[in-house]
C-alpha cells in the first residue's frame, strides 16, 4: 500500500452553503438601515416604550398621537452588540435543548394556521384545541423539527385567551421548546406560571424558559402597543424574544427586494433595541415571514421563488450581525398536499437553509399560510432529511477519496462485497415516504401516493407516539389554571 502523507497548508470547506451577497452588498443594507433610523424613524404606539427608548438617548417626537423615534447610528450597533450571538432553546428535557449558533440549522413548522385539513376525514375545518396538542406531538416525534412552532389556533377557545389555552395543550404534546406570540404583558404572565408548572418550579423555569415569545413589528416601521407591551413584558422576565417581521414586497414594502430587506431589518432591529434598552442581554432571534404581494391577487406569494430570496437575504443579514434566525422556507401556496407543495417546499426550504438560517419554518403550512396539513408536514420532514443531506456536502480527505478501495477492487470488478461499502451502507439517504421500490413493489403496496402515505404516517404517530410526562400532578395544575384565567378574563 502506497504511503500517501497528509497535506498540509490547505483550507478545507466541508458542507454546502449560498453566498448571496458580497461583505459589500451587506455593509451596503447596513449603511442603508442606519440611515432609515436617523433620518426617517419609527413609529412608536406605547408611550412607555417612548420613554423607554427616549431613555437611551434616542430622538422622540410627537407623531399623529404617536411617537417617532429616532436613533443614532452608534445606538443601534450599542443594541446589537448587547444581544447575545448564540441562544439556546430550552426543551422541557435537556435532550430536546437547540442551540442557535452560526452553522447549526434545524427546521420547525409554520404557525399560526387558523384551518386544518383533518387526517382522518380529509376535509378542511377550523383549527381547535385538540390540533394544538395533536401538531405538538409530532414536533415531538420528528427528528428534524428542532423547536415547536405553534401550528395553529385553538379556534374553538376565547380569543383574548387563545395564547395561554395554546401553550397549555402543546406542553402537553412535546418536550421540544415551544415558540408562540403573547397578544400583551397579561397573557405573558399566565403563561410564565404554566411554563413554571411544566418546568417543575419557577427557579427551573427561570433557569431553562421552556418557550419563546414571538412579536411582530406592523409594516411599514410601526411598534403597535400589543408589540411593545409583549416586548417589554418578555425582556422584564428574561424570556427569550423572536422578532418576525411581515413586509410585502410591492405592498407593505418597496417592490425591489433588497428595498425590502432593508425595511425588514428596520423592524427587526427596532423590536431588538427595544428590548435591550429594557433588559440588555435578552435573547432574540431575528425572525422573517417576508413575502412579495402577487399583484395579479393581492395575496402573500409565500411559494413564490420570491419568498426563499428574501428570506436568504434576511438569514445573511442575521449571520452579518451575528444573531440567530428563524426565517420562512417550505410554506406553499396550494391548498392541497400536491407536487406544487412539494417543489415549492423543496426549492424555499433549501434556499434558506443553504443561507445559513437557524431554523427554517413552514412545515405543514398550505394556501398562504391559512391552512396547516398533517401529511404536508412529514412529506416535508422527508425533505428536511434530503435537505441536511445535501448540506453535509462531500467530504474530500484521504479516507473518502478511497484510492487503496479502488485500486483494490479494480477494473471490471465490484463493490458490492468490499467492507468498504459495508462500513458505509447505512450513511446513504433513505426514502420512506418517497417511494424508490420498483414499480410492481409499489403496485402491490396499492399504489399509495407519497401524500396518502403521509397521512397514515400521520395517524400512527398521534396513535402511538407518548411524548415525555409532565411532572406529577402538573397537568391538572395547568388545566385549573387556565380554567381560572378563563374565569378572570371573562368578568373583565
Amino acid at each position: 500500500m502506497s504511503i500517501r502523507h497528509n497535506r498540509t497548508g490547505i483550507r478545507a470547506a466541508q458542507g454546502f452553503g449560498l453566498n448571496g451577497f458580497t461583505s459589500e452588498s451587506l455593509d451596503s443594507m447596513h449603511w442603508a438601515t442606519l440611515s432609515i433610523f436617523e433620518k426617517t424613524g419609527i413609529r412608536v404606539e406605547s408611550q412607555r416604550a417612548a420613554e423607554i427608548l427616549a431613555g437611551t438617548g434616542a430622538m422622540v417626537s410627537p407623531d399623529n398621537g404617536h411617537f417617532r423615534v429616532r436613533f443614532k447610528p452608534y445606538q443601534v450597533e450599542d443594541a446589537l452588540r448587547k444581544a447575545p450571538s448564540s441562544v439556546t432553546y430550552y426543551g422541557r428535557t435537556p435532550e430536546k435543548d437547540f442551540i442557535a449558533e452560526p452553522n447549526r440549522v434545524g427546521f420547525a413548522q409554520f404557525g399560526e394556521c387558523i384551518n386544518v385539513i383533518d387526517p382522518r376525514t380529509r376535509k378542511l375545518r377550523p383549527s381547535v384545541k385538540t390540533d394544538c396538542r395533536d401538531t405538538a406531538v409530532l414536533a415531538d416525534a420528528l427528528e428534524e423539527i428542532v423547536i415547536m412552532e405553534r401550528s395553529v389556533c385553538p379556534g374553538d377557545m376565547p380569543s383574548a385567551s387563545q395564547p395561554v389555552h395554546n401553550l397549555a395543550a402543546m406542553m402537553g404534546g412535546t418536550s421540544k421548546h415551544i415558540v408562540l406570540g403573547t397578544d400583551g404583558r397579561r397573557n405573558l404572565e399566565t403563561m410564565m406560571e404554566l411554563g413554571a408548572l411544566a418546568a417543575g418550579g419557577k427557579d427551573k423555569f427561570a433557569r431553562r424558559p421552556l418557550f419563546t415569545a414571538t412579536v411582530c413589528p406592523t409594516s411599514p416601521m410601526t411598534l403597535v402597543d400589543t408589540c411593545c407591551d409583549a416586548v417589554m413584558a418578555a425582556a422584564d422576565n428574561g424570556i427569550g424574544i423572536l422578532i418576525i417581521s411581515m413586509c410585502l414586497s410591492g405592498g407593505t414594502s418597496p417592490a425591489s427586494l433588497a428595498g425590502t430587506i432593508v425595511q425588514h431589518n428596520v423592524e427587526v432591529l427596532s423590536a431588538l433595541i427595544l428590548a435591550q434598552a429594557v433588559r440588555p442581554g435578552t435573547p432574540c432571534t431575528y425572525g422573517s415571514c417576508t413575502a412579495i404581494m402577487d399583484m395579479k391577487t393581492a395575496v402573500s406569494a409565500v411559494g413564490a421563488p420570491e419568498y426563499g430570496i428574501l428570506n436568504a437575504g434576511i438569514a445573511h443579514m442575521a449571520r452579518y450581525y451575528r444573531i440567530p434566525s428563524l426565517v420562512g422556507g417550505g410554506l406553499s401556496d396550494s391548498k392541497v398536499p400536491d407536487a406544487q407543495a412539494g417543489y415549492e417546499f423543496g426549492i424555499n426550504a433549501l434556499t434558506s437553509a443553504l443561507a445559513g438560517a437557524n431554523i427554517v419554518y413552514g412545515s405543514g403550512g398550505l394556501e398562504m399560510c391559512l391552512t396547516f396539513d398533517y401529511a404536508k408536514l412529514l412529506m416535508d420532514h422527508e425533505c428536511m432529511k434530503n435537505i441536511r443531506r445535501t448540506l453535509a456536502g462531500v467530504t474530500v480527505d484521504d479516507e473518502n477519496l478511497a484510492v487503496e478501495v479502488i485500486e483494490a477492487v479494480g477494473p471490471g470488478n465490484t463493490y458490492l462485497t468490499h467492507p468498504h461499502t459495508f462500513e458505509r451502507t447505512r450513511s446513504q439517504s433513505r426514502g420512506d415516504l418517497f417511494d424508490r421500490n420498483p414499480r410492481d413493489r409499489w403496485a402491490a403496496d396499492g399504489e399509495k401516493t407519497a401524500a396518502e402515505r403521509a397521512y397514515e404516517a400521520a395517524l400512527n404517530i398521534l396513535d402511538t407516539h407518548e411524548p415525555a410526562l409532565l411532572p406529577k400532578r402538573a397537568e391538572d395544575d395547568i388545566d385549573r389554571l387556565v380554567a381560572e384565567y378563563d374565569a378572570r378574563i371573562a368578568k373583565g
